[in-house]
């Protein structure tokens, strides 16, 4: 790397005046910027260094300039005077990777991004988006991570530069293991954490295979074991913590992360450009400042409930485990995968990969079969009591206040769509045995007062965009369209009529209706409706994305014969689908990329994948084109954003402001197309799980 770095660490007012001095004759037109924090909490850490930088015209020379905001306090106003009366204005962008959490950093030290400048920032983790092949990390693809992906395409040192404070991390871990050993080196055992089961004494697997058992609290262990744990996970929780490192080590550390930012732009932007996907970008950048205020907004948590929750969740699964270990006739539970499935196969000469959902196919057994049900319900429980209660229940405590805050990331998905982790929680409540309710994760998310929640959800959104494909395609898939708007038809007496069959009446009809009927050749009145409607459904939302026989087989647990029923059905209910399939091999094979509605490109792909990312690309780019314009509708009103994932949006409407929703409606349907968006509309008084259709009239 033949780029020369001048660091400055600002300790005083002639450092200060040097940097602005330098930066005036060097005028540069763009900058990056970065935070180190002590945690990752968006709204309850705060940054103890900010850095910035820039390069010059060649790129022979980065100068970055940091100041440690903790030991230099009395420079802190005078710098970010400087900073935003006379650096920001004078540049044309501002870099950063993944730039919204250090808005957040420096909003929570009193210094928030002055808004007047919120169109100049930008964010390399688009840049790597749309630079690269849009194929996930996990399968090949390019890493968001800063430092992952400048070493594997630009420069193999970036790894290097975390290395003191790796070492330093795992020294302390070291250290802090050792002493809790040291702690606990007389201390009772207990014999569900042992390993072996021969240890007469704690080891650090031991202690890692009690910190791994959500379920177990510290103050159920045996008294004399309690403060020794409890000052472990204490210290433990710190190591990863950059304030408490060397200083030195994490102030050079911050002035790479500048010049790596840097390094993503200088490469990436000129393939942006020559993809035409400059206009994406700017697209994407426009969403900084509205995810950053959605994710200020938060949610209003209701920590009693969840505490019950708590209790009643774990108890059950308590209860389940015990069970479990009678059948088994030992002591291994649900978390312990690798040993249940030994187990499994040991006792049972049964030849098991997993202890998943394809086990049971593999068993005939029905005492084998009953432990395998277990196992697999064990394990969603416990994935639920970590995932949706611990998480938020510690998060609440720890920071004694009443919201969560989660985060959202416009590039999660190579296909453009946003995601969070909030988009997992599941819609239906959790239940015992004997059907009643243990813990529903929407209750937790209530409505604050003066307050209403309006959730709008766009209606069949994937099939409406598929239908507008085949509008744009060919003359259009008349079924398809048929779902939705009265085409190929004509008016008679206020109704409309199918133009090949003159004494039918268009009606609009619902996706997963039409394949079911055409697959199983049955009617709403058939018992077995419902049963066969959820096939349908599963199976029109799969082949949308993607998939084939061998996929449905596998995805909706059906026998082969079956799953051919399903996509012939499909097929015959929307033929066109086949000149969309086609479209999309075509598009790829002739120029190496598919573009999607709105001028999203995907490279690298290929037709199989190229059929899911078409639609969902274009749902995404779509509503994300309505967000700017929602933000403006919602500047100086009490209402707020509070949620958006894809094809939903949710809004803390105050109670004098309703006559906004129907505006926000008009808004998000507007897209001119022969079949139009439809986004219907609920509302939740009281908590998320009692959300209800909401009546415009």
């Amino acid at each position: 790397m033949n780029i020369n770095i001048a660091r400055v660490d600002i300790r005083n007012h002639a450092d200060l005046k040097r940097m602005l001095e330098t930066f005036l004759e060097d005028n540069p037109k763009v900058i990056a910027k970065d935070t180190e924090s002590d945690g990752l909490n968006i709204m309850f850490n705060k940054p103890f260094i900010f850095v910035f930088g820039y390069a010059n015209e060649d790129f022979s020379l980065i100068k970055t300039y940091a100041l440690d905001l903790e030991n230099f306090p009395h420079l802190v106003d005078y710098f970010f005077e400087i900073f935003y009366d006379i650096i920001i204005p004078r540049v044309e962008l501002v870099l950063g990777h993944n730039i919204t959490f250090d808005l957040h950093m420096v909003a929570n030290i009193k210094h928030a991004y002055p808004e007047l400048f919120y169109n100049k920032l930008s964010d390399t983790m688009s840049y790597i988006r749309l630079a690269e092949d849009a194929i996930t990390p996990e399968e090949g693809g390019p890493p968001l991570a800063l430092k992952d992906y400048v070493y594997r395409y630009i420069w193999k040192g970036a790894k290097l530069l975390q290395s003191k404070l790796k070492v330093e991390m795992k020294q302390k871990r070291l250290q802090n293991t050792a002493e809790l050993l040291a702690d606990l080196r007389d201390k009772p055992i207990i014999p569900k954490y042992q390993i072996s089961g021969k240890e007469k004494r704690w080891t650090k697997g031991m202690v890692e295979e009690f910190l791994k058992d959500k379920l177990v609290e510290v103050e159920e262990l045996p008294k004399e074991v309690q403060k020794p744990i409890q000052d472990f996970i204490d210290k433990d929780n710190l190591v990863e913590n950059y304030r408490l490192l060397n200083r030195e080590n994490v102030i050079y550390y911050a002035h790479y992360d500048i010049v790596l930012t840097l390094m993503v732009h200088k490469r990436d932007l000129p393939i942006i450009i020559e993809r035409n996907q400059l206009e994406i970008l700017k697209e994407e950048d426009a969403l900084i400042p509205i995810f950053y205020q959605m994710e200020r907004a938060g949610k209003y948590f209701d920590l009693d409930y969840a505490l019950i929750a708590k209790k009643k969740l774990k108890d059950y699964i308590l209860s389940l485990t015990e069970k479990l270990k009678e059948l088994l006739h030992c002591d291994v539970s649900a978390n312990q995968y690798v040993a249940l499935k030994d187990l499994l196969n040991e006792q049972y000469n049964l030849d098991l990969e997993s202890t998943g959902k394809k086990v049971l196919k593999q068993i005939t057994d029905p005492e084998v079969k009953k432990i395998a049900k277990i196992v697999i319900k064990l394990r969603t429980l416990r994935k639920w009591y970590s995932t949706y209660l611990v998480a938020w229940i510690d998060e609440a405590q720890k920071y004694n206040t009443k919201w969560i805050y989660p985060t959202y990331t416009s590039t999660g998905a190579v296909t453009g769509r946003a995601s969070s982790p909030y988009q997992q929680i599941p819609k239906e409540p959790l239940l015992d045995d004997d059907g009643v309710e243990l813990f529903h994760p929407r209750k937790m998310m209530i409505v604050p007062e003066d307050y209403d929640l309006f959730y709008f959800d766009y209606s069949s959104m994937e099939m409406r965009m598929l239908a507008i494909y085949s509008t744009l395609l060919t003359e259009g898939d008349t079924n398809l369209c048929r779902l939705f708007i009265p085409f190929k038809c004509h008016e008679r007496n206020g109704k409309w009529y199918f133009d090949e069959d003159p004494e039918t009446e268009w009606k609009p009809s619902k996706p997963h209706d039409v394949t079911t009927k055409k697959a199983f050749d049955i009617t709403e009145e058939d018992p077995q409706w419902d049963h066969f409607r959820r096939l349908g459904k599963s199976a029109n939302f799969a082949i949308i994305y993607g998939a084939g026989i061998p996929t449905l087989v596998e995805n909706l647990d059906i026998t082969y014969e079956l799953a051919k029923i399903l996509y012939d059905g499909f097929y015959s209910a929307f033929p066109g689908m086949i000149n969309y399939e086609m479209y999309v091999r075509n598009s790829i094979l002739s120029v190496s990329y598919l573009e999607n509605l709105f001028g999203r490109r995907y490279y690298g792909i290929n037709s199989h994948k190229g059929k899911n990312y078409a639609i969902q690309g274009s749902c995404a780019d779509y509503t994300k084109k309505l967000l700017p314009e929602i933000n403006n509708l919602l500047k100086g009103k009490k209402s707020i954003l509070e949620n958006y994932l894809h094809d939903e949006f949710s809004f803390r409407i105050h109670k004098s402001e309703r006559y906004l929703v129907p505006i926000i409606k008009a808004i998000m349907e507007q897209l001119d197309s022969v079949v139009p968006m439809i986004a219907d509309v609920e509302i939740a008084e009281i908590d998320w799980s009692q959300k209800h259709d909401y009546d415009l009239s």
